[in-house]
């Protein structure tokens, strides 16, 4: 079990470090699976990795980054289903120069593809006051 949690652990740093070097669609469009759901924060459900890549686009002018560090990692153990949990921020530039960040915690559901690779398939946060 501690090899899964590591696995898992792993996989979701990867997951974030591609965040920061390509930026959040990016990232997402790589470690999603095809029929994953996004809960959003205060907000409805996103189905589906295209739906939620393009959610994830800035706007016109607008410079976001999203980054997030993995806490903790649990597995089942058949090796197929996990999650991961952890803090996130949320650095957006507006057209206008003005910042804000976004501060929150995530939880990510993770499922084992028949290729072996891990893909996010339920994906949620909330923001923290």
């Amino acid at each position: 079990m501690a090899a899964l949690r590591a696995e898992l652990l792993r996989t979701d740093a990867e997951f974030a470090a591609l965040s920061l070097r390509s930026g959040a669609p990016a990232a997402f469009s790589a470690y999603l699976a095809d029929d994953a759901v996004s809960i959003e924060n205060g907000g409805d459900f996103l189905r589906g990795k295209a739906d939620i890549v393009a959610a994830l686009a800035p706007a016109p002018g607008t410079r976001v980054t999203l980054r997030w560090e993995p806490l903790q990692a649990d597995a089942a153990a058949s090796g197929d289903l996990g999650y991961t949990f952890g803090r996130y921020s949320f650095d957006v530039v507006g057209a206008d120069g003005a910042s804000r960040v976004l501060r929150g915690k995530y939880m990510t559901v993770w499922r084992r593809g028949s290729d072996g690779a891990w893909r996010a398939t339920v994906d949620m946060g909330n923001g923290s006051p």
